[in-house]
């Protein structure tokens, strides 16, 4: 076919028209058609038997060929059956997505994966038995309010959260809001230190607020319920020693006066005196008896106190009116040491020390308890006061308190080391114009005669100072 005519146009040209017939040889030579033509199909229907003989419909057929039963699409090539799609390669069954291999049963994703009962997310991780079921993408149980306060209290707000009661005191046990007013969010640590509660606003509990320094209280622990120093940083202190106990606190600003807190009353504070500067400081003024004030010294130190609140009498100066501290039969046993100062012109002349633990107000002035003596002879022996004329005792005899003395028993005769005097029994008391109400003391390192001025000499004050 020289010009490329394909088979259909070569057969079309054959049957054209009756006219035009002559010229087809011609046409078909030009055409590249071949000379002969082509049997029609149609020819000898009867005889070319393209039924039987072709086998176009029997022997060429779907059933020779096999595609439905041959070819087993259906059943041989197991595409349902045989081939396990469905039942043999397990699909379904054997090959187990869904029993076999357990996508279901087998594997566990309901049962034996444990998802939902061998897993329980409620217990193992936090979310809930039906949260991985099928069907149920755990939105809801996960990310709801339920879930979100699970961390409620681990320390700090987590999202969907606005408070974690673990910081904020005032954040309610939900973690959504605050609590209501008057809640308390810090409790009292006693006299010194009120609650704090919710104002119903903030999440946070109101500052800490204690009461100042030095404020009265009571309900302390230590030698008594009412023996309380004051409060300190939020805490009622008892009467370790109150000159003592400033001064330790770094509180102190030298010799003078300093206020601390009455317990008794609980509301006025006492003015003492501190010596903040005498062997080691941290002193406190309990008693002072002045010469030629009236009244019996060991009566007036036992009083309970007497003139507590004049500042004026709170130093070394002679005055004239008796000081005795209101707090020293309570704070007494908090004390550890006594000071006897005899003074003169603002100055201790003569101190004694002594040893007060477990002592009580009245016998700690002894001669085994002495400490420190300005005197070489003084006695240290229990025994030593006896009922021949020698006394060591604050009450002495009725005249004569804040005794020590050896020999009693005829004036000219007297010797000692210290008295303060409240008759004129003796020529040699009432020369003075403080008499009847003397202080005397030996002004040297031993016993003095008491008849001789020059060695015996007068005081202007006797002072008790402990720590």
């Amino acid at each position: 076919m020289a010009l490329g005519a394909s088979p259909g146009y070569c057969s079309g040209a054959m049957r054209a028209h009756p006219t035009l017939r002559s010229l087809i040889p011609l046409l078909l030579v030009l055409a590249g058609c071949p000379a002969t033509e082509p049997e029609p199909l149609d020819a000898g229907r009867e005889d070319s038997g393209s039924s039987a003989d072709t086998g176009q419909i029997a022997d060429a057929g779907a059933p020779d060929l096999g595609v439905v039963a041959d070819a087993g699409l259906t059943e041989d090539a197991g595409l349902a059956e045989d081939g396990g799609f469905t039942n043999d390669a397990g699909f379904m069954d054997d090959a187990g997505f869904t029993n076999d291999a357990g996508f279901i049963d087998d594997a566990g994703f309901i049962d034996d994966a444990g998802l939902a009962p061998d897993a329980p997310e409620t217990t193992d991780s936090g979310i809930s038995e039906t949260d991985a079921g099928p069907g149920d993408s755990g939105a809801a149980p996960d990310s709801g309010p339920a879930d979100a306060g699970q961390t409620c209290g681990n320390g700090q707000a987590d999202p969907g959260e606005t408070c974690d009661p673990t910081v904020d005191l005032c954040c309610n046990p939900t973690c959504d809001g605050v609590r209501t007013a008057t809640v308390t969010c810090r409790a009292s640590r006693g006299d010194c230190d009120s609650a704090e509660q919710c104002d119903g606003l903030n999440a946070v509990c109101p500052q800490d607020l204690v009461a100042p320094d030095r404020t009265a209280c009571i309900g302390c622990t230590g030698t008594s319920s009412t023996s309380c120093l004051g409060c300190y940083t939020g805490i009622c202190e008892p009467y370790l020693s109150p000159c003592l106990d400033i001064l330790n606190r770094g509180l102190s600003t030298g010799d003078g006066i300093y206020e601390i807190p009455a317990s008794v009353t609980g509301t006025i504070a006492l003015p003492v005196f501190c010596d903040m500067t005498t062997d080691g400081g941290g002193w406190t003024m309990l008693f002072k008896k002045s010469a030629a004030t009236t009244g019996n010294s060991a009566a007036q130190w036992s009083s309970g106190g007497l003139n507590g609140q004049s500042r004026a009498l709170l130093n070394r100066a002679r005055a004239t009116a008796v000081y005795s501290a209101p707090l020293i039969s309570r704070i007494w046993p908090a004390f550890a040491a006594a000071r006897v100062e005899v003074v003169t012109a603002s100055v201790a002349v003569k101190a004694l020390t002594f040893d007060v633990v477990g002592a009580t107000t009245t016998n700690w002035f002894a001669p085994e308890r002495v400490t420190q003596s300005p005197w070489t002879d003084l006695p240290t022996s229990p025994t030593y006061q006896n009922g021949s004329g020698r006394f060591f005792s604050i009450q002495g005899t009725n005249l004569r308190t804040w005794y020590i003395n050896a020999t009693w028993g005829g004036c000219p005769n007297d010797t000692g080391w210290m008295m303060v005097s409240n008759a004129t029994t003796c020529y040699w008391e009432g020369r003075s114009t403080d008499a009847p109400n003397e202080i005397f003391y030996a002004s040297g390192t031993t016993i003095a005669s008491v008849p001789n001025t020059n060695v015996y000499r007068r005081a202007d004050a006797l002072i008790v100072f402990a720590r």
